[in-house]
């Protein structure tokens, strides 16, 4: 698991680099929709969390770390991790074998579906149709038995 609270929990992981620019701001604002629809929307608070992976230099994670505070983020609904490159972007690579998707350029992978087992189990672009998608089969998965 990502975090000790997302135990028992499913979460949407999300992948950026310094490569994206734009495409990973149409992204970002997918997942704040994402997080206002699980804290607050017309089925209730849901138990789904959100990762972002930020891949790349201390300019690009202090950039999102500034977007994720003017837009007033939830930490306890959706984390910001960073790390070395080289193993954000073999956790990108590990999940991509376990689907049909390429896991190069990082950002490009789009968002993963994770049950509250770790499992993946599904795979999702960042356009409005696909944050759609995903919030409704995240809700289906947040009421799964553990």
């Amino acid at each position: 698991m990502i975090n000790k609270d997302f135990a028992g929990h499913p979460y949407i992981a999300h992948f950026v680099s310094g490569e994206c620019t734009g495409d990973c701001d149409v992204a970002f604002a997918g997942m704040k929709k994402l997080q206002d629809g699980f804290e607050k929307g017309v089925y209730g608070a849901l138990p789904v969390h959100l990762v972002t992976f930020v891949v790349g230099d201390e300019g690009v994670v202090e950039h999102y770390r500034e977007w994720m505070e003017t837009e007033a983020v939830d930490p306890k609904r959706w984390t910001f991790v960073t790390g070395p490159e080289s193993i954000l972007r073999e956790m990108v690579r590990a999940l991509a074998t376990m689907g049909d998707r390429t896991a190069d350029p990082v950002w490009e992978f789009g968002l993963v579906l994770v049950d509250s087992k770790g499992r993946c189990r599904g795979f999702y672009g960042t356009d409005r149709w696909e944050i759609d998608r995903v919030f409704h089969q995240a809700k289906d998965l947040s009421r799964e038995p553990l």
